[in-house]
């Protein structure tokens, strides 16, 4: 039942399934971000979280449907302009094991 993430980013917007703007620091003022990942499962359809996290606060976490393998994917995220400082997404397969962990800064406006 292995499950991994063959790729992923943090991006600015998704189109035909491949990051745009992609990048590890974005500005307060980004509005939305976005988590791309692709995804190699042995057996689907199963299933991946998407668990975004504000310093150590979870913010919100996504469950995304896997169909086949490899299957690309992803969640978003509301980035307030007060939200500045460090945060990731973990990825985490059907057994609530984290796959893979993403860190990203949001910096203060100047």
């Amino acid at each position: 039942k292995a499950m991994k993430v063959l790729d992923a980013s943090i991006c600015r917007d998704v189109a035909d399934r491949e990051p745009i703007g992609a990048g590890k620091t974005f500005s307060a003022d980004v509005g939305r971000l976005f988590c791309l990942t692709k995804i190699f499962a042995e057996q689907y359809p199963t299933k991946a979280t998407h668990v975004w996290y504000y310093g150590n606060s979870e913010r919100a976490r996504i469950t995304l449907p896997v169909h086949s393998s490899p299957w690309t994917t992803y969640s978003s995220k509301m980035i307030y302009p007060h939200e500045t400082g460090d945060w990731h997404v973990a990825v985490f397969g059907p057994d609530d094991r984290v796959l893979q962990t993403y860190q990203f800064k949001v910096m203060a406006l100047q």
